[in-house]
């Protein structure tokens, strides 16, 4: 399994782990309460996971701002998290709960929430250039 890398939202830097509360290079706080940075997985050729939450109140908000842009989107839940439908502490997160859209629909997706989340135009513009890569 392959360890999953994390960029800074605002200037791109690689964060060397999730603990880290600022960016290395520019200083942003990552732990910003408001702060949703995409952790995109390609699940298979025509699925997409945008996110990977322990907040199932969370995933289900991106879903619906994702479906009210007309955008099929599956929230997966699973482990302790949907067992007890409330989030957990991420130290304590047994499972991750998966945003995920079709692959055609992705950066429509992406779009959409960077009008939902405020994102700056830098910030949209790595996102959807990091689903280029993929």
């Amino acid at each position: 399994m392959t360890e999953e890398k994390i960029f800074c939202p605002a200037c791109g830097a690689e964060i060397a782990s999730d603990d880290e509360t600022r960016c290395p290079s520019c200083k942003l706080e990552l732990k910003a309460a408001d702060m949703l940075m995409p952790d995109m997985t390609r699940e298979s050729d025509d699925l997409i996971s945008l996110f990977k939450l322990n907040d199932l109140m969370e995933a289900q908000l991106i879903k619906t701002q994702i479906e009210d842009a007309g955008i099929p989107c599956v929230v997966s839940e699973g482990g302790m998290t949907s067992v007890l439908g409330i989030a957990t502490p991420s130290g304590f997160s047994f499972t991750r709960i998966k945003v995920m859209v079709p692959a055609s629909k992705a950066k429509d997706a992406i779009t959409a929430l960077g009008e939902y989340k405020k994102w700056s135009e830098t910030e949209l513009n790595r996102y959807l250039s990091m689903l280029d890569e993929m």
